[in-house]
Parts: structure tokens; sequence; C-alpha cells
């Protein structure tokens, strides 16, 4: 027959045992969120970059017909920089996926290890006082 004191003697020894995991888990995520907003800062900057040159070259222009080619120009590269900003928002999704879902099921593995290796233990316990 079980009894509290043994759960709670057990929910001690699995918070205690889990700590570091999830510890670890969460450290492992937080780098993930830290490098994603450091990589959309670098693509706002890029944006941003982008968009004072061309404006550089609008406020430069001189004859009607070169607002057409500057105007080319600019669409050309809004798309090109467009492009490359979704290869790169999926390759670093892919990275930051595999790297949570690593640190995921390393946790999972502690969990299971942890929670049998606990409940092993009380089970012996309860069978010697039988």
């Amino acid at each position: 027959m079980y009894t509290t004191e043994n759960y709670e003697q057990w929910l001690k020894n699995m918070n205690r045992n889990l700590a570091g995991p999830i510890g670890d888990t969460q450290k492992a995520i937080a780098d993930v969120w830290q490098r994603i907003a450091k990589e959309n800062l670098e693509i706002m900057s890029d944006n941003l970059s982008l968009l004072s040159d061309q404006l550089k070259r609008f406020a430069s222009i001189k004859r009607p017909e070169e607002y057409l080619n500057t105007l080319r120009e600019c669409v050309n590269e809004d798309i090109k920089a467009g492009i490359e900003n979704s290869q790169r928002f999926m390759h670093s999704t892919m990275e930051n996926l595999e790297e949570c879902m690593k640190s995921c099921g390393s946790l999972q593995e502690n969990v299971i290890k942890t929670a049998a290796k606990e409940h092993e233990k009380h089970h012996h316990k309860e069978r010697d006082r039988s």
C-alpha cells in the first residue's frame, strides 16, 4: 500500500534529480532565442542599410528616365534581399529546431531514467516493509 509520505519523498527525489537536466534544457532554449534575436537584428540592420542606399540613389536622380532605371534596380535588390533573408531564416530555423529537439530529447531520457530509478527504489522499500 502506497502512502502519501512515499509519494512526497519520490517527488522530492525527482525534483532534485531533474533540476540539472531541466536547467540545461532551459539554457539551450534561451541560447536559441538569443540567436534568433541577434539574427533578426542583423536582418533589420541589413534592410535599413539597403533602404538608406536606395533613398540616396533616388535623391540623386536628375532626369526622369533615371527614375525608372533606379526603380528597377531597387526592386531587383529588394527581391534578392528577400530571397536571401528567406534562405537565411529557413537555415537558422532548422538549426534551432535541431538544437531544441536534441535538448528536449535528452531531458526526456533523463526524466524516464530518473522516474524508473525512483520507482524501483520505492518499490523495493515497499516490498521490504511487507
